[in-house]
Protein backbone atom coordinates (compact mmCIF):
# COMPACT_ATOMS: atom_id res chain seq x y z
CA UNK A 1 0.00 0.00 0.00
CA UNK A 2 2.50 2.33 1.42
CA UNK A 3 4.69 1.02 -2.46
CA UNK A 4 1.75 2.23 -4.18
CA UNK A 5 1.02 5.85 -2.64
CA UNK A 6 4.96 6.57 -3.20
CA UNK A 7 4.28 5.36 -6.82
CA UNK A 8 1.26 7.93 -7.20
CA UNK A 9 3.09 10.46 -5.91
CA UNK A 10 5.89 10.09 -8.15
CA UNK A 11 3.47 9.98 -11.32
CA UNK A 12 1.93 13.17 -9.86
CA UNK A 13 5.74 14.71 -9.77
CA UNK A 14 6.60 13.86 -13.20
CA UNK A 15 3.21 15.37 -14.65
CA UNK A 16 4.15 18.35 -12.92
CA UNK A 17 7.89 18.63 -14.14
CA UNK A 18 6.63 17.47 -17.81
CA UNK A 19 3.89 20.33 -17.44
CA UNK A 20 5.94 22.99 -16.62
CA UNK A 21 8.35 21.75 -19.17
CA UNK A 22 5.76 22.16 -21.90
CA UNK A 23 4.96 25.50 -20.48
CA UNK A 24 8.10 26.75 -20.87
CA UNK A 25 8.31 25.62 -24.56
CA UNK A 26 5.25 27.06 -25.13
CA UNK A 27 5.74 30.17 -23.29
CA UNK A 28 4.70 33.05 -26.01
CA UNK A 29 6.68 36.51 -26.57
CA UNK A 30 5.89 38.79 -28.49
CA UNK A 31 8.28 41.48 -29.82
CA UNK A 32 7.29 44.59 -31.90
CA UNK A 33 9.75 45.42 -34.16
CA UNK A 34 9.98 48.25 -36.73
CA UNK A 35 8.37 47.63 -39.94
CA UNK A 36 10.65 48.09 -42.78
CA UNK A 37 9.84 50.59 -45.70
CA UNK A 38 13.50 50.64 -46.95
CA UNK A 39 14.41 47.66 -49.34
CA UNK A 40 17.95 48.21 -47.46
CA UNK A 41 15.97 47.21 -43.96
CA UNK A 42 14.95 44.14 -45.09
CA UNK A 43 17.73 42.18 -44.66
CA UNK A 44 17.35 43.28 -40.01
CA UNK A 45 13.63 41.90 -40.31
CA UNK A 46 14.88 38.58 -42.08
CA UNK A 47 17.79 38.42 -39.52
CA UNK A 48 14.87 38.37 -36.80
CA UNK A 49 13.01 35.97 -37.97
CA UNK A 50 16.28 33.70 -38.28
CA UNK A 51 16.49 34.96 -34.21
CA UNK A 52 13.08 32.94 -33.79
CA UNK A 53 14.55 30.23 -35.23
CA UNK A 54 17.05 29.91 -32.90
CA UNK A 55 15.21 30.50 -29.79
CA UNK A 56 13.53 27.21 -29.21
CA UNK A 57 12.41 27.67 -25.47
CA UNK A 58 10.47 30.41 -26.71
CA UNK A 59 7.21 31.09 -28.62
CA UNK A 60 8.45 34.11 -30.62
CA UNK A 61 5.87 36.11 -32.79
CA UNK A 62 7.29 39.12 -34.12
CA UNK A 63 5.04 42.01 -34.75
CA UNK A 64 5.45 44.69 -37.46
CA UNK A 65 4.66 48.28 -36.72
CA UNK A 66 5.15 51.94 -38.24
CA UNK A 67 7.56 54.44 -37.14
CA UNK A 68 9.36 57.15 -37.60
CA UNK A 69 13.33 58.39 -37.51
CA UNK A 70 15.35 56.86 -34.83
CA UNK A 71 14.40 59.59 -32.35
CA UNK A 72 11.12 58.48 -32.97
CA UNK A 73 11.93 55.02 -32.28
CA UNK A 74 13.76 55.34 -28.94
CA UNK A 75 10.79 57.29 -27.70
CA UNK A 76 8.17 54.61 -28.65
CA UNK A 77 10.80 52.11 -26.77
CA UNK A 78 11.08 54.21 -23.49
CA UNK A 79 7.10 53.72 -23.45
CA UNK A 80 6.53 50.39 -24.84
CA UNK A 81 4.92 50.76 -28.62
CA UNK A 82 8.67 48.77 -29.51
CA UNK A 83 10.59 46.58 -28.41
CA UNK A 84 13.67 46.68 -30.15
CA UNK A 85 15.50 48.77 -33.17
CA UNK A 86 18.26 48.71 -35.33
CA UNK A 87 20.71 51.29 -35.54
CA UNK A 88 24.74 51.97 -36.19
CA UNK A 89 27.09 51.80 -33.19
CA UNK A 90 26.65 55.17 -31.56
CA UNK A 91 28.42 55.49 -28.35
CA UNK A 92 25.60 58.58 -27.08
CA UNK A 93 22.97 55.74 -27.96
CA UNK A 94 24.38 52.94 -25.80
CA UNK A 95 24.20 55.30 -23.26
CA UNK A 96 20.00 55.30 -23.26
CA UNK A 97 19.74 51.91 -24.80
CA UNK A 98 20.82 48.77 -24.74
CA UNK A 99 22.65 47.36 -27.35
CA UNK A 100 23.07 43.38 -28.59
CA UNK A 101 26.96 43.53 -29.43
CA UNK A 102 27.00 41.54 -32.00
CA UNK A 103 27.76 43.07 -35.25
CA UNK A 104 24.93 42.66 -38.02
CA UNK A 105 26.63 43.49 -41.09
CA UNK A 106 29.74 41.62 -40.71
CA UNK A 107 31.77 45.32 -42.01
CA UNK A 108 29.31 45.27 -45.17
CA UNK A 109 28.08 48.48 -43.34
CA UNK A 110 31.48 49.77 -42.92
CA UNK A 111 32.86 49.33 -46.81
CA UNK A 112 32.35 52.72 -48.06
CA UNK A 113 32.14 54.00 -51.78
CA UNK A 114 33.88 57.39 -52.53
CA UNK A 115 31.65 59.08 -55.47
CA UNK A 116 34.21 61.76 -57.08
CA UNK A 117 33.45 63.56 -60.69
CA UNK A 118 34.51 61.89 -63.77
CA UNK A 119 37.30 64.07 -64.61
CA UNK A 120 39.28 63.45 -60.76
CA UNK A 121 39.06 59.54 -61.56
CA UNK A 122 42.62 59.51 -62.31
CA UNK A 123 43.73 61.85 -59.36
CA UNK A 124 42.48 59.14 -57.03
CA UNK A 125 43.59 56.34 -58.92
CA UNK A 126 47.41 57.45 -58.03
CA UNK A 127 46.50 57.30 -54.05
CA UNK A 128 49.37 55.06 -52.26
CA UNK A 129 48.34 55.12 -49.00
CA UNK A 130 45.68 56.69 -47.07
CA UNK A 131 47.62 60.27 -45.82
CA UNK A 132 47.33 61.38 -49.37
CA UNK A 133 43.48 60.73 -48.67
CA UNK A 134 43.11 62.71 -45.95
CA UNK A 135 44.38 65.75 -48.38
CA UNK A 136 41.14 65.68 -50.12
CA UNK A 137 38.38 67.15 -49.19
CA UNK A 138 34.79 64.59 -47.73
CA UNK A 139 31.80 65.82 -48.27
CA UNK A 140 29.53 64.05 -45.53
CA UNK A 141 26.51 64.82 -43.67
CA UNK A 142 26.94 67.04 -40.07
CA UNK A 143 24.94 64.70 -37.64
CA UNK A 144 26.63 61.67 -39.11
CA UNK A 145 29.25 58.96 -37.33
CA UNK A 146 31.45 58.90 -40.02
CA UNK A 147 31.73 62.46 -39.82
CA UNK A 148 33.18 62.06 -36.58
CA UNK A 149 35.06 59.16 -37.29
CA UNK A 150 36.57 61.01 -40.42
CA UNK A 151 37.68 63.91 -38.11
CA UNK A 152 38.59 61.95 -34.99
CA UNK A 153 41.07 60.04 -37.73
CA UNK A 154 42.22 63.66 -39.39
CA UNK A 155 40.32 63.86 -42.33
CA UNK A 156 39.90 66.62 -44.13
CA UNK A 157 36.19 66.93 -44.01
CA UNK A 158 32.97 69.23 -45.12
CA UNK A 159 29.76 68.77 -43.44
CA UNK A 160 26.79 70.51 -43.85
CA UNK A 161 23.25 69.84 -42.74
CA UNK A 162 21.39 70.95 -45.77
CA UNK A 163 22.01 71.06 -49.50
CA UNK A 164 22.35 68.77 -52.13
CA UNK A 165 25.77 67.02 -52.08
CA UNK A 166 25.22 66.36 -55.73
CA UNK A 167 25.41 69.65 -56.37
CA UNK A 168 28.20 71.07 -53.95
CA UNK A 169 30.41 67.91 -55.41
CA UNK A 170 29.48 69.19 -58.82
CA UNK A 171 30.77 72.81 -58.31
CA UNK A 172 33.85 71.33 -56.55
CA UNK A 173 32.93 72.55 -52.58
CA UNK A 174 34.76 68.93 -51.87
CA UNK A 175 36.47 66.26 -53.78
CA UNK A 176 34.43 62.49 -52.96
CA UNK A 177 31.79 62.10 -51.10
CA UNK A 178 31.03 59.14 -48.92
CA UNK A 179 28.48 56.36 -48.85
CA UNK A 180 28.24 52.79 -48.24
CA UNK A 181 29.43 50.99 -51.05
CA UNK A 182 26.06 48.79 -51.08
CA UNK A 183 23.98 51.57 -51.80
CA UNK A 184 26.76 53.98 -54.01
CA UNK A 185 25.70 53.13 -57.47
CA UNK A 186 21.65 53.95 -56.40
CA UNK A 187 22.68 57.42 -55.28
CA UNK A 188 24.63 57.94 -58.37
CA UNK A 189 21.81 57.12 -60.21
CA UNK A 190 19.64 59.28 -58.14
CA UNK A 191 21.37 62.12 -58.41
CA UNK A 192 21.27 61.84 -61.90
CA UNK A 193 17.68 61.46 -62.10
CA UNK A 194 16.95 64.31 -59.62
CA UNK A 195 19.13 66.40 -59.76
CA UNK A 196 20.55 66.24 -63.38
CA UNK A 197 24.15 65.66 -62.24
CA UNK A 198 25.59 63.48 -64.38
CA UNK A 199 29.57 63.72 -64.31
CA UNK A 200 30.24 61.67 -61.71
CA UNK A 201 31.06 58.29 -60.41
CA UNK A 202 31.47 55.69 -57.78
CA UNK A 203 35.38 55.13 -57.70
CA UNK A 204 35.88 51.71 -59.39
CA UNK A 205 39.32 51.28 -57.73
CA UNK A 206 38.91 52.56 -54.37
CA UNK A 207 37.25 52.27 -51.34
CA UNK A 208 37.39 53.35 -47.13
CA UNK A 209 36.89 50.82 -44.80
CA UNK A 210 35.44 52.55 -41.94
CA UNK A 211 34.61 51.29 -38.07
CA UNK A 212 31.24 50.91 -38.51
CA UNK A 213 28.61 48.69 -37.58
CA UNK A 214 25.71 48.05 -36.81
CA UNK A 215 23.65 46.35 -33.45
CA UNK A 216 20.33 45.41 -32.65
CA UNK A 217 18.96 47.77 -29.55
CA UNK A 218 16.19 47.20 -26.34
CA UNK A 219 15.17 49.25 -23.64
CA UNK A 220 17.87 49.96 -21.28
CA UNK A 221 16.17 47.59 -18.54
CA UNK A 222 15.45 45.00 -20.91
CA UNK A 223 18.48 42.70 -20.09
CA UNK A 224 15.43 39.40 -20.52
CA UNK A 225 15.40 40.70 -24.22
CA UNK A 226 18.63 41.45 -25.06
CA UNK A 227 20.03 38.25 -23.83
CA UNK A 228 17.46 35.63 -25.89
CA UNK A 229 18.73 38.29 -29.10
CA UNK A 230 22.19 37.78 -28.20
CA UNK A 231 21.90 33.62 -27.98
CA UNK A 232 20.14 33.41 -30.61
CA UNK A 233 22.45 35.37 -32.80
CA UNK A 234 25.27 33.25 -31.26
CA UNK A 235 23.45 30.14 -32.46
CA UNK A 236 22.77 31.36 -35.85
CA UNK A 237 26.21 32.17 -36.47
CA UNK A 238 27.62 28.94 -35.49
CA UNK A 239 24.97 27.45 -37.34
CA UNK A 240 25.93 28.95 -40.65
CA UNK A 241 22.18 30.57 -40.88
CA UNK A 242 23.86 34.24 -40.08
CA UNK A 243 26.31 34.08 -42.52
CA UNK A 244 24.22 32.64 -45.51
CA UNK A 245 21.04 35.06 -44.68
CA UNK A 246 24.03 37.97 -45.19
CA UNK A 247 25.49 36.52 -48.30
CA UNK A 248 21.91 36.70 -50.01
CA UNK A 249 21.47 39.97 -48.91
CA UNK A 250 20.77 42.63 -51.63
CA UNK A 251 23.84 45.02 -49.46
CA UNK A 252 26.21 41.81 -49.42
CA UNK A 253 25.75 41.62 -53.50
CA UNK A 254 26.24 44.99 -54.20
CA UNK A 255 28.87 45.56 -51.70
CA UNK A 256 30.51 42.28 -53.31
CA UNK A 257 30.96 43.51 -56.98
CA UNK A 258 33.50 46.12 -55.91
CA UNK A 259 35.11 44.30 -53.60
CA UNK A 260 35.88 41.44 -55.83
CA UNK A 261 37.65 44.16 -58.29
CA UNK A 262 41.42 42.66 -58.57
CA UNK A 263 42.73 46.07 -58.77
CA UNK A 264 40.83 47.65 -55.55
CA UNK A 265 42.62 49.30 -53.26
CA UNK A 266 40.59 49.35 -49.23
CA UNK A 267 42.35 51.87 -46.97
CA UNK A 268 41.54 50.75 -43.52
CA UNK A 269 40.27 53.62 -40.94
CA UNK A 270 41.25 51.60 -37.93
CA UNK A 271 40.28 54.49 -35.78
CA UNK A 272 36.94 54.48 -33.77
CA UNK A 273 34.94 57.22 -32.27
Amino acid sequence: MKYANIMVKLIKVAGLLAATVLATKSYALEITIPKASDPAHFYKVDLLKVLVKHAPEHNIKLVEVEVGNRRQQISMIDVGNLDLMWAPKNDELEQEMRAVTIPLDQDVLGVTGLIVRKSDVHRFNSLTDINQLKAYKAGVQKASVTRRILEANSFNAVSTLRGSFAHMLDGGRFDYYLTPIFKAQKVVDKWAAQDNITDVVVHPNVLIKLPLTSYFYVKKDNVKLANIVETALLRAIESGDFDALLKQSSEYKAAEVYMNNQNQRIFDVTGSI
